[in-house]
C-alpha cells in the first residue's frame, strides 16, 4: 500500500507547524511535525492500527490514529492499494467540530 494526504490534511498539518514555530516553538513543531509523519508511515504495513471511525457515505473504511494531541482520520481503500489522510483533528477542541463528512481529495 502507499500513503497520500490530501490537500486539506497537509495543509492542516503546515498550519499546525506554522502556529508553533511562529510562537517561538521550531523545535516542538518539527517534532511534532517528524512524530506525525512517522505515525501515519506505519500504516502502510499495518493499515488497521487505528481506531474505526464511522463515515455514513463513505464506502471506504475510515479510521484514526492519536498522536499527541492530534486524531489523525485517515481512510483504507485497497481497491486503489492506498491510505488517505483526510483530516487532522485537535482533540483540545470541541468534538462537535469534527465533521460529519471529510473532505475529499
Amino acid at each position: 500500500m502507499r500513503l497520500q494526504f490530501t490537500e486539506f490534511a497537509y495543509s492542516q498539518l503546515q498550519e499546525i507547524c506554522a502556529y508553533y514555530s511562529n510562537n517561538g516553538y521550531d523545535r516542538y513543531a518539527n517534532k511534532l511535525r517528524t512524530r506525525i509523519l512517522e505515525d501515519v508511515q506505519r500504516l502502510i504495513e499495518m493499515p488497521e492500527l487505528g481506531r474505526r471511525y464511522f463515515e455514513a457515505d463513505s464506502p471506504y473504511e475510515h479510521r484514526f490514529r492519536l498522536v499527541e494531541r492530534y486524531r489523525i482520520y485517515y481512510k483504507i481503500e485497497p481497491d486503489k492499494d492506498r491510505i488517505v489522510v483526510v483530516y487532522i483533528f485537535d482533540t483540545r477542541q470541541d468534538p462537535n467540530k469534527i465533521p460529519t463528512e471529510f473532505p475529499s481529495e
